[in-house]
Parts: structure tokens; C-alpha cells; sequence
């Protein structure tokens, strides 16, 4: 887990519950490349890995059918 990606996301004082819950999850899940004890050295870009058959279970877990959490994905992309 990420807690550079978690921090990131919590700081965004989402609004929308299911937006903030789907974006923490992958937060969760994010890779970032560097040393852990020296944060300056964290890229600013975040690799994340989802893979399509991944979807149902993270679907699962914040509640939500697959292809509502597929919107919430695509929607998320939207946003710089």
C-alpha cells in the first residue's frame, strides 16, 4: 500500500462517499516507485495495477456491482 497515495486522497476532502471510497481503494492498491524514509523522492506519478478480472472484487468491497464500479472509474478519470 501506498500511504503517500492514501494521504493524497484523504487530503482531497472528497465529497461524494462512493467517489472517495473507490478512489481510497485504489490508493490502496497504488505503486510508487522510490524510498519509503525519504518522501521527496516519491514521483509525483503513480503507477496503478488493475486488471479487468480484478474489478468484481473491488467491486465487492466498496459495496458496489462491477459496472457501477467500472462508472466510478470512468469517471474518476475525468479528473486531472
Amino acid at each position: 500500500m501506498s500511504r503517500h497515495a492514501t494521504a493524497y486522497v484523504c487530503g482531497l476532502e472528497i465529497a461524494d462517499e462512493t467517489a472517495r471510497t473507490v478512489f481510497l481503494l485504489l490508493a490502496e492498491r497504488t505503486i510508487a516507485q522510490g524510498d519509503r524514509h525519504h518522501p521527496e523522492e516519491i514521483p509525483e506519478t503513480m503507477g496503478l495495477e488493475l486488471q479487468d478480472h480484478d474489478i468484481p472484487a473491488l467491486a465487492e468491497q466498496t459495496g458496489l456491482v462491477p459496472e457501477d464500479f467500472r462508472q466510478q472509474l470512468r469517471e474518476l478519470k475525468k479528473h486531472p
